[in-house]
């Protein structure tokens, strides 16, 4: 779970419609997005490291 994950912070928690679905239902991101799956990790690399939404709070 990303509240678990010190690289989650509370913006991408709030706003985990993305981040916590792909983390979660990972076998599903990988079934749906096939032709991405050999970057599944490095999307939650850049989404934890780089937030592509303004943080607001």
């Amino acid at each position: 779970q990303p509240r678990l994950q010190p690289s989650a912070n509370p913006a991408q928690i709030r706003h985990g419609s993305n981040t916590t679905m792909a983390k979660n239902n990972r076998g599903r991101t990988i079934s749906v997005k096939g032709h991405i799956t050999s970057n599944t990790s490095l999307s939650l690399s850049l989404l934890s490291n780089a937030q592509p939404w303004p943080v607001s709070g």
